[in-house]
């Protein structure tokens, strides 16, 4: 596969290298000069895509490291929304001793739910129902918790959202960069990062939460779509089930919210509407659930160290973000050091940049 990946692609480097030298205002972006350039590019795309979904998902699919840690029993929360269509455990699943001692299960009225968000449950409905079409589904009628039969879903789905993540990824390089530099940033990012340590392994919310917001940010980027209407509502309503999916995106929401204001305003009404009916629709769904306009799990309350209250907003809401950039634990530029990298490139090749102002956004997101 990878030797294909290159064959198709070998041919349009040189048109890159050929374009380093400009000085125009968009040096990086390749336009075709015919149409049957186009078509060409269109056509070696769509092989490139089918190619590194099937590389990425074989070596996702079959690498032996796996955990199951913050989404054990997500699989049980699909398995019920399709057998019950309620995003609860089945009853006669709780009583079960490991269930009992779980952090990952909460007790809320008379019902159990997962305590971390339930929107990757619902994505991944499509999976946990095609496994129970061939007699493989995590829990059994009796309420029995089946853990290598999540493993195998989990391993799955995993695996396609991580391959799905690596082919918007070349799309999204695509559109300043020819074929076989896009192939060569993909790579070094679908092996060389997180999405193969992490988001590859079953099964974090991030993963779906990843997918989501690149999906909506290719949206953004391409001149194919981001003229449309109808793209500003959907991009919204992909960053609304990347916040569902994880809280944090809300600063991806917050900070293409002001790409939106800021630069194309004439998109900003169907960006707006559409995100608020998904917002009212979220908070009704958790009133009714859970009580409260937002879930436990969104509320920065269910961490010690995130209370507003009791004078910790000033003492550990700035030691929580040193922590974040350089902690031995989970410090951004610890474990992600290729960030620093991006940080070089972009304040070096600052004039060559074609989208200043989603530079800017992306820069501040992070």
């Amino acid at each position: 596969l990878l030797v294909l990946l290159v064959l198709i692609n070998r041919q349009e480097i040189p048109l890159y290298l050929a374009g380093r030298g400009e000085t125009g205002p968009d040096p990086y972006r390749q336009r075709p000069s015919s149409g049957s350039t186009e078509g060409r590019w269109r056509r070696g795309d769509a092989a490139t895509c089918a190619l590194l979904f099937l590389l990425c998902f074989a070596v996702f699919f079959r690498s032996p490291v796996h955990q199951i840690l913050d989404s054990k029993y997500i699989s049980v929360v699909s398995h019920s929304l399709v057998a019950t269509g309620s995003l609860a455990v089945p009853a006669n699943f709780v009583p079960a001793q490991r269930a009992e001692k779980s952090y990952t299960l909460r007790r809320v009225g008379d019902r159990t739910y997962h305590f971390f968000s339930s929107a990757p449950a619902v994505l991944n409905v499509p999976f946990v129902a095609g496994f129970g079409m061939a007699g493989i589904s995590p829990v059994t009628p009796e309420g029995d918790f089946l853990g290598h039969h999540e493993l195998r879903i989990l391993r799955f789905s995993a695996a396609v959202v991580a391959a799905g993540l690596c082919v918007i990824l070349f799309l999204m390089s695509r559109v300043w960069l020819p074929p076989g530099r896009s192939l060569a940033v993909t790579l070094v990012f679908a092996f060389g990062t997180q999405i193969f340590s992490s988001v590859s392994r079953p099964f974090w919310s991030h993963g779906w939460a990843i997918l989501l917001l690149a999906a909506a940010l290719l949206l953004l980027v391409s001149p194919r779509w981001n003229d449309k209407h109808w793209t500003y509502a959907l991009i919204s309503t992909l960053l609304c089930w990347a916040y569902f999916c994880r809280p944090s995106l809300s600063l991806a929401i917050i900070g293409v919210t002001l790409l939106v204001l800021f630069t194309r305003r004439r998109f900003l009404g169907p960006f707006l509407v559409t995100g608020l009916v998904w917002a009212v629709a979220f908070g009704l769904h958790s009133r009714m659930t859970f009580g409260s306009w937002l879930p436990p799990y969104f509320l920065s309350s269910h961490l010690e160290s995130g209370r507003l209250a009791g004078g910790l907003l000033f003492s550990s809401y700035p030691k929580g973000v040193i922590g974040t950039l350089i902690s031995p634990g989970r410090g951004l530029f610890l474990y992600v050091p290729l960030f620093a990298l991006i940080l070089v490139a972009v304040a070096r090749r600052w004039k060559w940049i074609p989208d200043k102002a989603l530079a800017v956004t992306a820069l501040g997101v992070c």
